[in-house]
């Protein structure tokens, strides 16, 4: 016969279960999401940073015929300020908001990594490209010395971004190595059985694919080479003392700062992101809000301060070290030299035809 139940104080198959449905014993999939004030702080401070990065644009390209600014080129800043940008951008992409399709999941996965990097090798790789100009200006002891003009320097910055974009091609070209949205156990919520002893499983959504280990070493080790080259720069460039010109105390501060903000995101992509995925997420995007802010600061802040001492740039060229000074007084003697050779061969030649010119 038909198994009847029989209800008391007007209980109904409603009232007892869910959807009215008697369960079967199949688990229930819970899926969490980030809290949203954390999403919301996240944002906020992604869009502060953002904001902070226009304001400089705006501020280079009103001074940019001031000789402090000028100094500093101009046009490079303008690629730095953008790749702070992307990177402020990428957090859009981790703090992901409840309720996403998959279908948009898909998408924002892989954009990361695209974000991340591209913005990274901008800002920095533009870094590197200006301090070795002035290296190769005032440390560089060659006689002819070719004019590295701005568009010289993006060239260089490009092959930096191109490096990680054919990297970052294959990666999501091939399928195992892509980031895809996965559902993985809530290790912060275990699995518990609710009040009609169902079990509930906790998953979270997450970004990643099952060879992406692999591609740690080529991603991160070529960031932290491009790292060393400022490094190296920075030392090298250190005595170098034209107000405005020498930003190697700056940088070199910038990078132990940005070192220590890689390597921490490096422990939580590999680390956190399979402990805990709120402090996975929230670490990672404090990560890259907080290295796009101290970019933009050390580049920036202090050519806004110099600007408010010195207006004019009266003060611009106020020291020069007395290695550059030696490097521009070699130059101009080699110079001497060359033109004083070329003077003696002319007067030997003229001597030499007017002998010739009696005897015939």
């Amino acid at each position: 016969g038909v198994l009847q139940f029989v209800y008391v104080e007007n209980e109904s198959d409603v009232t007892v279960w869910p959807e009215g449905i008697p369960p079967d014993g199949t688990p229930i999939e819970m899926t969490n999401y980030l809290p949203v004030g954390l999403i919301v702080v996240l944002y906020v401070l992604a869009v502060g940073v953002i904001i902070f990065a226009v304001a400089c644009m705006i501020f280079n390209f009103i001074f940019r015929k001031n000789k402090l600014i000028q100094l500093t080129s101009p046009r490079l800043n303008y690629v730095i300020s953008v790749g702070t940008i992307l990177m402020c951008i990428t957090v859009f992409t981790y703090a992901f908001p409840p309720n996403l399709s998959m279908t948009a999941y898909a998408v924002l996965c892989p954009l990361r990594s695209w974000l991340s990097t591209v913005g990274y090798n901008l800002s920095f790789g533009t870094i590197n490209a200006k301090m070795w100009r002035v290296y190769y200006i005032f440390r560089n002891d060659k006689i002819k010395k070719k004019t590295w003009k701005d568009w010289h320097l993006m060239v260089v910055v490009m092959v930096f971004v191109l490096i990680d974009v054919i990297t970052l091609t294959v990666v999501t070209a091939v399928p195992e190595s892509r980031d895809a949205p996965t559902l993985i156990r809530d290790k912060q919520n275990p699995s518990t059985n609710n009040e009609y002893n169902v079990r509930v499983d906790n998953y979270v959504i997450q970004c990643v694919a099952e060879s992406d280990t692999y591609w740690y070493i080529p991603i991160y080790g070529y960031k932290l080479v491009v790292q060393m080259i400022g490094v190296i720069l920075a030392l090298l460039i250190r005595k170098v003392e034209v107000k405005g010109l020498n930003d190697a105390k700056a940088v070199q501060r910038l990078i132990y700062a940005i070192t220590v903000v890689l390597v921490i995101l490096i422990v939580d992509d590999l680390v956190l992101i399979s402990i805990n995925t709120i402090a996975y997420v929230t670490v990672f995007s404090l990560g890259l809000a907080g290295a796009s802010i101290i970019i933009l600061g050390f580049v920036f802040i202090p050519k806004m301060v110099g600007l408010y001492q010195d207006p004019r740039g009266d003060n611009v060229f106020r020291k020069i070290s007395s290695s550059a000074t030696i490097v521009m007084r070699d130059d101009v003697v080699s110079k001497l030299k060359e033109r004083s050779q070329e003077l003696e061969m002319h007067i030997n030649t003229a001597a030499q035809q007017n002998r010739k010119s009696p005897e015939s």
